[in-house]
């Protein structure tokens, strides 16, 4: 089937699999077996799978880290997070009398893990954001769970993670895991540097292929976390991740991203009538663009348009029954129902062009500008 969008701009949903993925693959195409088996050929899966832990361990951390044993593989990065908080559920001294904390933001994968919990009869507590998609300002309590991500799926916007977790450490009993999906190959310090417990990702956000979540283990706490068990390994996910960890994005190619950003903003604004780009007064990374385009009086599925047009995006919305939604992340900002549903999420990559992001602008002009 022939795909109707011709330019890829939703690499916050999964990044394109990268070049060197395929002859990796294609390398270890004769592996055989389950990692956990005993015999040779179990014995040679589990050394490549070794091997892989320490070149993605290398990646996160800078180089800074290099025990492997950190480092835990789930299905997907929303499977890493519930790993996370049935770990901490297992683990803690004081189970029953956690209360568990996000925001009102936070990715699906948090939020329904969230609300499982809340079933279970654990005190759960959404914190509010700002309109900029900041966090307003919490208190840290003990016998807490804090579970917040790093950077906005939707929005592209930083949060001083770094900060929160001074404040959350300074009480007793508290446990932090950050959502660390987005910032993998966007953030180019070491990520393991925030102490936080437990910080998750996804193999499919940097090029690898989707299907493998990690998560990473502060050795300060290891010895007290009763690890769930996480099944058989998705070996040629594993190999495929440690590849493209190899070639996350320099400081000059990030750089040259904002400078795409800032060019692909200024002309939105210059000719899309009532548009704000949403975060754009605070910290974000150079990838994302979210904006919300107001005064349209009729309800228009943007992502469809665009898709027609050849222009792949993220609504920021679902459509369910043929009713179109504005997402939770854009009601929490306040904006009125009518506005909300006609947001976008335009992501993008070293491998969009500025003439790209041109025809997209556009393509939405003549979409959303009154005739």
């Amino acid at each position: 089937m022939r795909l109707r969008s011709q330019s890829y701009l939703d690499f916050n949903a999964g990044a394109p699999l990268h070049n060197s993925v395929m002859g990796c693959l294609a390398k270890f195409s004769s592996l055989t077996g389950n990692p956990s088996s005993v015999h040779s050929y179990g014995q040679e899966l589990s050394k490549h799978v070794r091997k892989a832990k320490q070149q993605i361990l290398k990646s996160l951390s800078q180089g800074s880290r290099t025990n492997e044993e950190e480092i835990v593989f789930s299905g997907s990065g929303t499977e890493a997070t519930q790993w996370v908080w049935n770990a901490i559920q297992l683990s803690s001294q004081c189970q029953d009398e956690l209360t568990w904390v996000c925001s009102e933001i936070e990715h699906k994968a948090t939020l329904d893990t969230a609300n499982r919990f809340a079933k279970c009869g654990y005190e759960v507590v959404k914190l509010p954001v700002h309109e900029d998609g900041s966090l307003k300002d919490f208190k840290p309590k003990p016998k807490h769970v804090y579970s917040f991500h790093w950077i906005n799926n939707e929005l592209g916007v930083i949060w001083p993670v770094e900060e929160y977790i001074k404040k959350i450490k300074a009480e007793k009993d508290t446990w932090v895991h950050i959502d660390a999906c987005q910032a993998w190959g966007k953030e180019p310090n070491d990520l393991t540097r925030i102490d936080a417990d437990f910080i998750t990702f996804s193999a499919h956000k940097i090029g690898g292929l989707p299907g493998l979540g990690i998560t990473w283990i502060n050795p300060k706490i290891a010895n007290k976390v009763t690890q769930p068990k996480t099944g058989t390994l998705n070996v040629f996910g594993i190999l495929a991740c440690a590849e493209a960890s190899k070639h996350i994005a320099s400081r000059d190619e990030l750089a040259q991203l904002f400078r795409l950003q800032s060019t692909f903003e200024e002309k939105l604004k210059s000719m899309i009538p009532g548009i704000k780009i949403n975060g754009e007064t605070v910290p974000r990374v150079c990838n994302t663009t979210h904006f919300t385009i107001t005064g349209i009086k009729n309800n228009l599925d943007l992502v469809m348009y665009m898709d027609v047009a050849g222009f792949a995006v993220s609504a920021g919305s679902a459509c369910s029954s043929g009713i179109i939604e504005a997402s939770h992340v854009v009601n929490a900002l306040g904006y009125p129902k009518q506005d909300g549903i006609h947001s976008l999420r335009v992501s993008y990559g070293l491998t969009t062009t500025a003439d790209e992001l041109d025809g997209f602008v556009a393509e939405l002009a003549k979409v959303v500008t009154p005739k």
